[in-house]
């Protein structure tokens, strides 16, 4: 408030005006009154004012207040324009002289408000000054003087409309600390001389209430106490003093339902009690604790006509929900007048603030068999008044019906009836999955929202990648287990990691149960380099890799000959080791040997399982992924192939070395007849050769072999080439014999 403009303060003095003003009668002054008679008081002194009547040739001085008729559009805005057609008072607060056009400028201002203000005021914004030109030719003509009759500021307001606000404003906050003046609503009067009401006549308006069960307004309760009819001069005086006591001095009793007109009145015991043993009063779901710092709102939506989905809850108690947005604007009345569409009938509802719906439609339900899915629309016609439709068939269907306990908050099934009311086949939940429902109720005992909704979803949720439901057809599944409300529901949709809102269908939410976590252990650094490698995990690149190698396999057997041959020894090498042991010779570590591939069919290596049997790893979330290698998987093979080649070329070295070895020192290995015995008999992965093996039965009575294992074969085929080797060293040696015997003949 600007505390230098004198004309918006409320003096002791203006206090003291009014009280003389409403003294002179007994009817009530509403505030915007009293506002405007302490304006025009406040502005008297600017009236008697001498005004001069404008005039192009006359002169002005600084300070005159000049009468101007216009009809014109004004600008007011920016590319807005109003029409004005009217007289005004203008104030000269500057003169400017203009010898180009022989005459002088007056910049004027102006006191008053409507559209010339706006103008004056936009002019003022775009830093435009408001001129008009005068004294033309430089004569100094003196104008006319304006009668006192004809004074626009009589019945204009002499205030800008921001004053007058602030005026308002200024006046209510003194009325209401006057121990002179009572009221009700927007009406004034002094308590010098009010009508009496005796206490008796309290008690038989209370009773009046009490017996017909409905409100009654203040001008029939005048007429019925009082005697007194509207044409009179204290009926108004009644009216306001009435409904003061009824406020103030009784109101653990009255409650007001509705400000219209000079209001009505209702027995609080009454309204209290009306939602009492109905569905929509049972006990409410408990909402889950949600991390304020991440919380996501319900975003909110207010807007006429409103369409709301009935469940058997608002059926059943005749009720009609409502969004809490909506809870200002409706709270300003209790009662609320709903007028039917289609047949212009007129129903009496009660909005209960705190709890959000309305009591009153429970006859017209009960008559047209509304079902649960049902669409209510609400259109607003006035500040306490509605129009509604329900959406209907072309033809009567059936539709089940429950009954209530509100013993134990309970529904059961009651059967069907025929309706014209056409439900949403989204939302209308049929008897079988009532059935469902019903049974889910005795588990319903210590569950907030959220532990209800989750069995909702997957017992009535569409299975598929994840459980989808609308978030409609949930609440109202939910809300026959638990009272709750849409907003919530939503609100625990929305705050839940477990349920995703779809993009595509509005409404609609998934539903994917997190699974447990897994308890990391952590691994153990490998003490070698085999060991390392052997307890490497697959990352899903790799599984994926691995299950294409399978379906499509590349030339890389040596590889895998080379990694089966790692896993066991050969009867021969085990030999050879034996005989290098008992001349005290540590023989070498035996490096893996690719072997080509001989033609010969390849059985399961033990301890390897074939690759189709290779289960697929389910892949991890990205945070748990191992960094990729650098190299192609083609390229490391590569160079596993290489490098086994290379150790097999010096495997080959160390043997000859060893069999010099051997030779120069008169040893010798294992005959071939022991050899041939062992390479004959399947050989055992892992099992040194102590015993040899019993001869093998005549061919021609043997039995059928048995494929070898991996191990056995790949052990054959050492021997047979170690044989190879060994006879022909042997054919060597003998030959040398042979030829040293006959030189010595």
């Amino acid at each position: 408030m600007d505390k230098d403009n004198t004309l918006v303060l409320v003096t002791p003095d203006d206090i003291t005006f009014l009280e003389g003003e409403l003294g002179k009668t007994r009817r009530p002054f509403s505030l915007q009154e009293m506002t405007q008679t302490l304006a025009f008081r406040k502005t008297a002194g600017q009236r008697s004012e001498v005004v001069k009547i404008y005039d192009p040739a006359s002169s002005y001085d600084v300070g005159d207040s000049i009468y101007l008729e216009y009809d014109e559009n004004l600008t007011v805005g920016s590319r807005v324009q109003e029409l004005f057609q009217g007289t005004v008072v203008l104030k000269v607060i500057r003169k400017i002289p203009d010898k180009s056009l022989g005459c002088e400028m007056l910049e004027i201002d102006y006191t008053g408000g409507g559209v010339f203000r706006k103008y004056v005021d936009y002019m003022a914004k775009t830093k435009t000054l408001v001129l008009l030109p005068s004294n033309f030719g430089m004569t100094g003509a003196a104008p006319a003087i304006m009668g006192a009759s004809s004074d626009p500021r009589l019945t204009e307001l002499p205030m800008t409309d921001r004053d007058v606000k602030t005026l308002e404003r200024n006046l209510r906050a003194a009325l209401v600390k006057s121990s002179a003046f009572f009221t009700w609503g927007d009406r004034w009067q002094l308590k010098a001389n009010p009508p009496a009401v005796s206490d008796e006549t309290i008690k038989a308006i209370t009773a009046r209430i009490a017996e017909r069960g409905q409100s009654a307004a203040t001008p029939d309760l005048v007429r019925e106490f009082f005697g007194l009819e509207p044409s009179s001069d204290l009926f108004e005086i009644h009216c306001l003093w009435l409904n003061h006591l009824l406020e103030t001095k009784h109101k653990k009793d009255f409650v007001a339902v509705s400000p219209v007109g000079w209001g009505k009145w209702h027995l609080k015991s009454v309204l209290t009690a009306m939602p009492e043993g109905l569905p929509l009063a049972a006990e409410e779901a408990k909402l889950p604790e949600f991390d304020p710092a991440e919380k996501v709102e319900v975003a909110p939506f207010h807007e006429f006509p409103l369409k709301v989905y009935l469940g058997w809850r608002e059926i059943l108690s005749g009720g009609v929900k409502i969004p809490r947005w909506y809870n200002k604007e409706l709270s300003h009345s209790r009662e609320y007048a709903f007028t039917n569409a289609e047949d212009k009938v007129t129903l009496t509802a009660y909005f209960f603030p705190l709890l959000g719906y309305f009591l009153g439609f429970k006859d017209y339900f009960t008559a047209a068999n509304i079902p649960q899915g049902t669409s209510l629309t609400l259109e607003k016609t006035g500040p306490a008044d509605f129009r509604f439709w329900v959406k209907k068939a072309k033809k009567k269907i059936q539709v089940a019906k429950v009954a209530y306990d509100a013993a134990t908050d309970m529904f059961s099934d009651a059967g069907e009836a025929p309706t014209m009311a056409l439900p949403n086949k989204i939302i209308y939940i049929e008897r079988d999955h009532l059935a469902k429902v019903f049974a889910m109720v005795p588990e319903r005992e210590g569950k907030d929202l959220r532990d209800l909704i989750i069995p909702i979803f997957k017992t009535f949720g569409v299975h598929s990648t994840a459980t989808a439901l609308h978030y409609l057809r949930a609440y109202h599944l939910v809300d026959l287990i638990r009272r709750t409300t849409q907003e919530d529901v939503e609100l625990v949709l929305l705050n839940t990691p477990d349920f995703i809102k779809s993009d595509k269908k509005k409404g609609e939410y998934f539903f994917r149960e997190a699974l447990p976590e897994k308890e990391i252990v952590p691994e153990e650094e490998p003490e070698t380099a085999e060991a390392g490698r052997a307890e490497i995990a697959l990352t899903p690149e790799e599984m994926a890799l691995a299950a294409a190698a399978a379906e499509h396999p590349e030339p890389i057997d040596e590889v895998a000959v080379a990694d089966a041959l790692e896993l066991e020894l050969s009867p021969e090498e085990e030999a050879r080791r034996a005989a290098l042991a008992a001349l005290n010779l540590a023989p070498r570590p035996t490096p893996s040997v690719p072997i080509r591939d001989t033609g010969r069919p390849a059985g399961p290596t033990p301890g390897v399982p074939p690759k189709k049997e290779i289960e697929k790893k389910k892949i991890k979330f990205e945070s748990d992924r191992r960094p990729k290698t650098r190299k192609s998987e083609r390229r490391v093979l590569e160079e596993s192939i290489i490098d086994r080649e290379s150790e097999r070329d010096a495997l080959s070295a160390v043997k000859e070395a060893e069999e010099d070895i051997l030779s120069e020192l008169g040893a010798t290995l294992p005959s071939d007849e022991s050899e041939e015995q062992e390479a004959a008999a399947p050989a055992k992965p892992g099992a040194a050769p102590e015993e040899e093996a019993p001869e093998a039965p005549a061919a021609e009575n043997a039995p059928a072999p048995a494929p070898a294992p991996a191990g056995g074969m790949f052990g054959g085929m050492l021997a047979d080439r170690l044989k190879a080797a060994l006879k022909k060293k042997r054919e060597e040696v003998a030959l040398e014999e042979s030829e040293s015997e006959k030189k010595d003949e």
